[in-house]
């Protein structure tokens, strides 16, 4: 008896899940289902993101930033789409990657994507005079 085994490989492309959560400032506060909106400067349940009192918003996977101008962004559970819409800055304040490195953006492991929306913009400052400085580390 001839037994011939017949492999066909087709090409796919395996996804991670979506972020459940943003740290906004590691390791303390988080955005997710619960607390999506950033507003004044902290998570918050309730709000519309406006770009002046709410700059950032995140759901299903998309951190929406609007004129946010605040610390580091780690994506929690998965991938993470940065979505920029006017000026936003991020200028971390405290270590990522549990010690003296600073991180703009630390997505590190999963997948980051950014995009822009009417011309939004960017910019990371990152300053560490101890150790490493990481605009993102993806």
């Amino acid at each position: 008896m001839v037994m011939a085994l017949v492999a066909i490989v087709m090409p796919m492309t395996v996804k991670a899940a979506p972020a459940t959560g943003v740290i906004m400032k590691y390791p303390f506060l988080r955005l997710n289902a619960s607390t999506p909106y950033w507003c004044s400067g902290a998570p918050a349940s309730t709000g519309t993101l406006d770009g002046n009192n709410c700059t950032a918003y995140f759901t299903g996977g998309i951190l929406t930033l609007w004129n946010y101008s605040g610390d580091s962004i780690q994506p929690q559970g998965g991938d993470l789409t940065i979505k920029l819409i006017g000026n936003n800055t991020i200028i971390p304040t405290c270590g990522c990657l549990g010690g003296d490195k600073e991180c703009g953006v630390w997505a590190y492991l999963v997948d980051l994507i950014i995009t822009s929306e009417d011309a939004g913009s960017l910019a990371i400052t990152v300053e560490n005079l101890s150790g490493d400085a990481y605009g993102l580390m993806a």
